[in-house]
């Protein structure tokens, strides 16, 4: 039975990605998403240096002086990399979520590193830094950064984990619950601001309206954009 359901599950993401790769409009719009992921990556590393170089201010933080400091980067990942696998298992036989889900987190990424340009802050007094296991080295050149801090993009991420599969009651229920969970996992790390934390939850429900406006503007099928329909 399991290898059966994994058998029609590859058959639907491949119906559904023929379907989508003969359609014009679905490969311009991959190209740009590409065009998109590529500057991103190309630019995130030496954005960091310069964030890690700047002197900003420390925030006095009445929550996080309530918390003991505790190294939680083994919970945060595997919550992160979990919640990333069940997103891209939902979006796969649904190519045109898949891309916007991809733009949403652009737009997430885009507000981030705006945010992060313009609120200079020193870390919070006890910072653990988190350890990525997988890109550590790739983002970070293989040195903890700990002034990315407004807004959190862990938090963000599984937010916008959340708004993509809003219209899934399950998963949404479940993305709100990891949401919180990994709030609170970066305050104990004491690698957050209560308000990065906050912030990061409104600037990324922004950032999903900011693409779910810009592509009912460019007439783009937004409804297949939360899964509604597989192509």
């Amino acid at each position: 039975m399991p290898l059966a359901c994994i058998e029609r599950y590859a058959g639907s993401v491949r119906t559904a990605w023929v379907v989508a790769l003969r359609q014009a409009a679905f490969l311009r719009c991959a190209a740009v998403t590409l065009a998109g992921i590529s500057f991103f990556f190309w630019g995130l590393r030496t954005f960091l240096d310069f964030v890690e170089m700047r002197t900003g201010c420390r925030l006095d933080d009445p929550i996080l002086a309530l918390l003991p400091e505790r190294d939680v980067s083994a919970f945060i990942f595997l919550i992160i990399y979990a919640g990333a696998f069940i997103v891209i298992c939902f979006l796969l036989p649904r190519p045109w979520a898949f891309l916007f889900a991809l733009h949403v987190f652009l737009a997430m990424q885009f507000i981030r590193a705006v945010s992060m340009y313009l609120t200079p802050l020193e870390p919070p007094v006890g910072v653990i830094p988190l350890h990525d296991p997988l890109i550590f080295q790739f983002v970070y050149g293989n040195e903890a950064k700990v002034k990315d801090l407004f807004f959190s993009g862990h938090t963000a991420t599984l937010m916008v984990f959340l708004l993509i599969c809003r219209r899934q009651r399950i998963l949404r229920r479940t993305f709100a619950v990891l949401t919180v969970l990994v709030g609170c996992l970066l305050l104990l790390q004491h690698c957050h601001y209560t308000i990065d934390v906050i912030g990061a939850v409104a600037m990324a429900y922004y950032a999903s309206a900011a693409v779910d406006y810009a592509w009912l503007k460019l007439g783009m099928p937004v409804d297949k954009a939360y899964g509604i329909y597989s192509a």
